[in-house]
């Protein structure tokens, strides 16, 4: 039986706080992950992502009978005398690109990643935003080509919503809004190994500029604008790879839903390797058989939509009595959606819980007290 919230917050001795702006949100909270959706960077919070605050869970039942007879401990330290599969329970893999491909939050998108996004009416300037700093963050050239009709200083005001003043990495160069048309030179016919030829040409700019790479973010109404041939532009969404196998170019192509037929979406999507929440903040649960897969940021702003897709994946693999829960994809989670899993996975009767984590959100978890629920492994997955 699923214990009530009131149960739940005596047991993981934490009280669930109103849900505030996020970046006050995560403070409270705490967690592993960055501690914020806003997009500028911090470092006072990058820096303190792994401090955790540990409250190990009260367990009961079986979890509880398997425990053995030791002091609490705080995160990073372990109960004299465990002993088991590894003295803290985890064991760490390498994930292979088949494993990353997918849904993926902006945050987790690495250098040569190329994505689709997909928006209505008005792009999501939180995500452009996250995307923009991270890139500059990491010594990247960052070129954002907005819509045709997007006024850019409009554009540019409308990031700095979501960050600080950018007129420091705009003075320098390192951040340009462009339009397309300019970007590629169009004065003829614009063909896939033409349109590939330019940004190949942008990327060794940056490199001879001292940047670690090339950033792009493409609106992709620039098509109509030029006129160009829908088929050269899927042909080039196809063919691109060669452009991210050195690691220096990354791109997201962000195409409006109320410009582009569903076919034609349903074809570019699929010529992504990855595609883009919707939105920061936010979190997607992707279910298959004895697996679910969580994406995004586990907080108190979503925890409701957490612990239904947590319910939905134990129901579903109550017969079999074995489930993975993928959290390699997720961006942030707190120590009260820690607790929940760790909650719920007390009280399943699954034989195997396995569950798939970077190692900030292993060390949360272990910090919580996960290595005394004998039939739940971590699966650090240290390529993500």
């Amino acid at each position: 039986m699923v214990p009530s919230p009131a149960a739940r917050r005596h047991r993981i001795g934490r009280s669930v706080r109103p849900a505030g702006k996020a970046a006050g949100r995560r403070r409270r909270e705490g967690g592993a992950g960055h501690h914020r959706s806003q997009s500028a960077p911090d470092r006072s919070d990058m820096d303190s992502a792994d401090r955790l605050s540990c409250t190990p869970v009260q367990l009961t039942g079986r979890a509880a009978a398997a425990r053995p007879p030791s002091p609490m401990f705080s995160c990073g330290s372990e109960p004299a005398g465990w002993s088991g599969r590894r003295r803290d329970g985890r064991r760490r893999v390498m994930a292979g690109e088949q494993g990353r491909r997918g849904t993926l939050p902006v945050q987790r998108m690495r250098a040569g990643d190329h994505a689709f996004c997909r928006y209505s009416g008005r792009p999501a300037w939180d995500l452009v935003a996250a995307y923009a700093w991270q890139g500059l963050q990491r010594g990247e050239k960052v070129i954002i080509c907005p819509a045709p009709s997007d006024d850019h200083d409009e554009v540019r005001a409308r990031l700095e919503e979501h960050g600080p003043p950018l007129d420091h990495v705009g003075g320098r160069g390192q951040l340009v809004f462009a339009g397309m048309r300019g970007l590629l030179r169009t004065g003829r016919r614009l063909t896939a190994a033409r349109h590939c030829r330019r940004l190949q040409e942008e990327t060794e700019r940056a490199l001879a500029e001292g940047y670690s790479g090339l950033r792009l973010f493409s609106d992709m109404c620039w098509v109509a604008d030029l006129g160009a041939d829908l088929a050269e532009v899927l042909a080039r969404e196809a063919d691109t790879a060669h452009l991210f196998t050195a690691g220096s170019y990354s791109e997201v192509c962000a195409y409006d839903t109320d410009a582009f037929d569903p076919a034609v979406l349903d074809a570019v999507r699929a010529a992504h390797p990855h595609e883009l929440l919707e939105a920061t903040g936010t979190l997607r649960a992707l279910h298959t058989a004895g697996l679910v897969r969580l994406v995004g940021e586990a907080d108190m702003a979503t925890q409701v939509d957490w612990l239904a897709a947590l319910r939905e994946a134990f129901r579903r693999t109550a017969h079999d009595g074995r489930l993975v829960v993928d959290l390699s994809l997720l961006h942030f989670l707190s120590v009260s959606c820690a607790s929940d899993l760790l909650n719920l996975s007390t009280d399943a009767g699954h034989g195997r819980i396995e569950v798939r984590v970077d190692p900030a959100k292993a060390a949360l978890l272990t910090g919580l007290g996960s290595h005394y629920l004998t039939h739940l492994v971590l699966v650090e997955d240290l390529g993500t």
